[in-house]
């Protein structure tokens, strides 16, 4: 499992875990540790099931959202669904496929064709959604993060 971690004013940053379950919070116990106040100490956890990868919300106070819909408990992840925690976005990624892996060498980056097309549909479809609900931080903080990755891709 990858997942790409957007902090609010920083570049892009990889995760690859190589393990089952993995928690995310602000404690330091966590496999990805966050330091965000809106965050708790294990904030969400992935867990392998028979279906696939499952997230659940760990009863945080904030929330988590995933591609902008707050989730009440657990949600089964997709490729690329985006996870939104406090301030901070990450895009979930079930497998490595160097097919549509992102390959970042200092400025260098290579995407399939279809994985920019998919990319280039996911920020059309933020950019109507952020027209419909402009006063929606949710959706803004993921039209600021997806802006980043087009850059980063010179889309």
């Amino acid at each position: 499992m990858k997942l790409l971690l957007n902090i609010d004013g920083q570049e892009p940053q990889e995760f690859i875990f190589n393990k089952v379950n993995i928690n995310i919070g602000k404690s330091n116990k966590n496999d990805l540790v966050l330091d965000d106040v809106l965050i708790n100490d294990i904030h969400i956890m992935f867990k392998k099931v028979d279906k696939g990868i499952l997230l659940e919300d760990n009863h945080s106070t904030s929330g988590t959202f995933v591609n902008g819909i707050k989730i009440k408990h657990h949600h089964l992840m997709q490729d690329r669904d985006m996870i939104t925690i406090g301030k901070h976005s990450l895009i979930f990624y079930n497998t490595v496929s160097n097919e549509k892996e992102i390959f970042q060498d200092e400025a260098t980056v290579m995407i399939s064709e279809d994985f920019q097309k998919e990319l280039q549909k996911e920020l059309s479809k933020n950019n109507a959604l952020s027209n419909q609900s402009s006063n929606n931080t949710i959706t803004q903080k993921n039209t600021v993060f997806l802006e980043k990755i087009k850059r980063i891709l010179g889309l």
